[in-house]
């Protein structure tokens, strides 16, 4: 897992540690108040909760600046917490997707009752041994989206986004690889949330807004997306130590449609 400034995966801590209490305490605070009324787990049913959670979140972190803002006087009980707290870097949104794969006759016949459907496609669970596909796919033959105006349909491998291998979320095991959306600042317009994204080194265009109702309306999560990543990274000076908060939501299909929503943090000393 990246913070953002270099350093890769963070590794949980032996207790009894200053990396170990401040893990312990920022978990707590972070869930308790970055995620209250945000939608988070009880509430995150459907795609359309994912990306209103999408445009709370960022822009409470990015657009509101908590953990820049916070009183170093500790007399707001809401933030006072945050203090000593730099966000670093992006907010990295990574999405993992399932290859397509043909339906069997036997589901046609037996399922459906009919051969002549015209669903040839199936999108099954997710497993560390499937081959991702090398590019963004969609079933619809008129999709060929702009990688330069639109990069996070650009896939990036693991090396790139500098993730390990592979990360255990609540329900199945993904690789580091990905589509990514960069995000380094967040604001209101017209109503709508923007997110101003940060470009990677190949990109062509290096500077790009794209509001979460394009994201959404590009359909950018789809029936073969299984897994959202959505980190923060932060440094706190005062305890010299990296914390990295992932929100994973994964996506699944079967028996019915239903999001996984978890929540995991990682710290690591500054040295």
């Amino acid at each position: 897992m990246s913070t953002g400034t270099g350093k890769h995966h963070l590794p949980n801590l032996p207790a009894g540690t200053p990396e170990s209490w401040a893990s312990m305490q920022f978990n707590s605070l972070f869930k308790n108040y970055v995620l209250q009324n945000e939608g988070w787990e009880d509430n995150l049913k459907t795609v359309d909760d994912f990306w209103d959670f999408i445009s709370d979140i960022t822009f409470k972190v990015l657009g509101q600046d908590i953990f820049t803002t916070a009183g170093d006087d500790f007399s707001s009980a809401e933030t006072g917490f945050l203090y000593g707290n730099r966000r670093m870097g992006p907010v990295r949104i990574r999405q993992v997707r399932v290859p397509s794969k043909a339906c069997s006759d036997v589901y046609f016949r037996n399922i459906l009752g009919t051969e002549d459907t015209g669903l040839t496609k199936c999108y099954g669970e997710f497993s560390p041994t499937l081959t991702l596909e090398n590019s963004f796919q969609k079933e619809a033959p008129d999709f060929s989206p702009d990688l330069d105006a639109q990069p996070w349909f650009r896939l990036r491998d693991k090396t790139e986004l500098q993730e390990m291998a592979f990360f255990s979320a609540a329900y199945a095991t993904y690789p580091g690889a990905g589509y990514v959306v960069d995000v380094e600042n967040a604001h209101i317009k017209n109503g709508q949330v923007v997110l101003e994204t940060k470009p990677f080194p190949d990109d062509k265009l290096q500077s790009l807004n794209v509001t979460v109702g394009e994201l959404k309306n590009s359909r950018w999560i789809d029936l073969k997306t299984r897994a959202v990543f959505v980190d923060f990274s932060f440094f706190n000076p005062n305890l010299d130590t990296f914390l990295v908060a992932r929100l994973a939501v994964e996506f699944l299909y079967a028996p019915d449609p239903h999001l996984i929503p978890s929540f995991s943090l990682a710290a690591a000393s500054g040295d």
